[in-house]
Formats: C-alpha cells, structure tokens, sequence
C-alpha cells in the first residue's frame, strides 16, 4: 500500500523508530520475567529460553522479530522487546480476523446473530446481487472460509475503496466445490458488515464494548479512516504514527480481516481471554461455548486452494497442536501471532514488522513461529 513518497516516509519513520529504540533500550533487546515477583521457577532459565529463541530465528531466517511474549498460567515467563517498547503498536494483520470472531460470538450470545442463518437473511438489502447458492450460504459459511468468496489475493486493499464494496465482493466470489476451503480477506469483510447490520454499531464501538474496555486495552484516540486505494505520503505516515487505528471501507465498516495496530501485551490480554474460557479477572466476557466451538477443528483445510498453513480451521482461528497437545492461533501475513496451548495454560505472542516497501518479500513461514512453540518453548517449560 505504498506509494513512491510513501517510501521516503517509511525509511524517515524506520530511522525514528531505531532512534527511539536505542535511546530507550541502549541499542540492545528490553526482557522483563516472572512477573509474579518470586523469580524464576525451579528448573527454568529465562536466559536459556531467550537464547533458545534467538538460535531458532537464525536457524529458520526470521529477522524484524519486535515482541515475544510469553504467559504460562497468567504469569509472565518473558516479555522480549526488540527495537520497541511496551507501548509500540504494531499491524496485527490477520489476526484481526479471529477477533473480529470474538466479536460474532458475543453477538451470538447476545441473541444478535445465529450461526445458521442464511446470507440473505443477514443482509437482506443485497440479496438482489446474490446468486441462488449464496442466498444459502450461512454465518458458519463464511466464519469457516467455506463461502466462495476471493480469496487471500492481495487485490483486497484496493477494493475497499470502491463504491458498493459489499456488491463488489459478491460478484466476486464463485460457488465453491464441495467441500472446499478458500482462505479469504472478503468474506471476513462481509461478516463485518453482517456485524455491523445486527448490532446497530460500529465494528470498533461494539469491540470497545464487549472486548477492548473490559480487557482495559487502550482504542482511544482510534485512526479508523477509509482505506484509499492510492495511498499519500501524508497517510502513511499518519498510520504508521498512530497508536490504536482500525480503518474502514468505503462504507465505514471497519475492516474485519486485517490493519488493527495494537500492542503485544493487548494481544496477550486476547489470548489469555481465549486461554480462560472467556473469562476476564472473575467476569464472563465471552460464553465458553463460543470459545470452544470457535477454536475448535470445524472443517479440513485439506481442500484449500489458497492459504492453508494448519491442516484444521475453527471460526476465524487456526487449529494445531503443540508438544502434541491441543493448540490454537490467530496468525497474521508477516509473522504475527497468538498461540495458545490450553493443557499448558500457554499464550505466546509474537510481533514482527512489516516492510512496506516490499510486502512481497516481507513474508515469514508460519510454521516457523509455530515450531518456535512446539520445538523451544513447550519443551523448556517450567
């Protein structure tokens, strides 16, 4: 989403990051551990960890790595800031998706949605663009990625800025086959909207309401402007400087598949809820059923003909398994991630940033973070 100037404003806001970096940190990477204060647990290392760490991302080529963090049982085991602070938001990508699942769910809890309902019925006033076979096609549909809509194929920037958005996704998509899984940017924008018609609210007012205040994660002041297909040096430069931005599409629904910036310890904190039944400091949140069955293995992505990293999909959340045990994620382009590993009381958190001058190239494999807690830090677990 760069332009030319958007260039020159990028090098100039990664020259001011390294700066602050190496005021702040001394040039050097911030670990804070065992936040409970009694120091480290018997048989556990935070040294040995870190350096764990470090050896798997030269091993696996991972550099821009800006934040591990990792919880067990709702205490800090490490929190490594590299070239950033606590306080630094970054680009969570496609884990906005699985929040926007939190999201649905509550809405379902709510009485506001039901899985089962049709798309015809969740927006009426575009069933004039809708074949016979999306008329049919339902929430679960569309959670699963079984909706036939686009998929991940980096046109979905540019059509946020189109007039009639919504009509222009469903004339995009093509009846899927049986059966099939097709990872896609879309039809995470279309249960926005869906979210958006049955609550009455903003995308980003309903997660202040239900999700951010309650978590006391900080969305205020919030850069939610429209996406622009052309993006001016002036913008770039106002996203990349924000603290909370959630943009919109040309209709002002907030983008449900990618561009939230938050900051690791937020994304902990929605992890932790995931990890605890949706239970927050003694308080229901979100219903346990929901977590259960959204993190759960809902369909194969055996089928994908797009982007199936896991082999098992929830609701907007990746199914794995780590130490061979029961795992979950949410997972965003470039090496952003919540893993979460129940049997272990786990989340681990993971923040990369993004070139954007060369989104092409920015790219990590995604298994390498999840072998990161399979492989390293499973294994070196107190």
């Amino acid at each position: 989403m760069t332009t030319r100037l958007g260039v020159v404003v990028m090098n100039r806001w990664l020259a001011r990051r390294r700066q602050v970096a190496a005021m702040v940190l001394g040039g050097l990477l911030a670990v804070t551990a065992c936040s409970d204060g009694q120091g480290e647990p018997s048989g556990f290392s935070v040294a040995a960890l870190e350096s764990s760490i470090n050896e798997h991302f030269v091993v696996r080529a991972i550099d821009q790595v800006r934040a591990v963090v990792i919880l067990q049982h709702g205490k800090t085991l490490l929190a490594d800031y590299r070239g950033s602070t606590p306080r630094t938001t970054w680009d969570i990508e496609s884990v906005t998706k699985s929040i926007l699942s939190i999201l649905v769910g509550k809405a379902i809890d709510e009485g506001r949605l039901s899985l089962d309902q049709t798309l015809a019925e969740l927006l009426p006033e575009h069933v004039g663009m809708m074949a016979r076979w999306q008329q049919r096609l339902t929430l679960r549909d569309l959670l699963t990625h079984f909706g036939g809509f686009s998929g991940d194929d980096g046109a979905t920037f540019g059509l946020m800025s189109e007039p009639d958005v919504v009509d222009l996704m469903l004339s995009r998509a093509r009846r899927p086959a049986s059966g099939q899984f097709l990872y896609s940017n879309e039809g995470s924008q279309i249960i926005a909207t869906i979210l958006r018609r049955a609550t009455g609210m903003s995308v980003l007012e309903y997660a202040r309401t239900r999700l951010f205040d309650p978590l006391s994660i900080d969305t205020r002041p919030a850069l939610d402007r429209p996406v622009s297909s052309q993006v001016s040096a002036a913008d770039l430069e106002e996203y990349l400087g924000a603290g909370f931005a959630w943009p919109v599409d040309s209709s002002g629904t907030h983008l449900g598949w990618g561009l939230v910036k938050l900051t690791p310890a937020d994304l902990a904190k929605v992890g932790t809820l995931m990890l605890n039944g949706g239970t927050w400091e003694g308080s229901q949140i979100l219903s346990e059923a929901w977590v259960r069955e959204s993190t759960g293995n809902q369909v194969s992505t055996d089928s994908s003909s797009s982007v199936a990293i896991w082999p098992a999909y929830g609701y907007h959340w990746w199914v794995t398994t780590a130490g061979d045990e029961a795992a979950f994620l949410a997972w965003g382009f470039g090496g952003q991630m919540i893993e979460v590993v129940p049997a272990e009381g786990l989340v681990v958190v993971v923040a990369r940033e993004l070139d954007y001058r060369n989104l092409v190239t920015t790219g990590v494999d995604p298994r390498a973070l999840t072998d990161l807690v399979d492989e390293v830090i499973v294994p070196a677990l107190p």
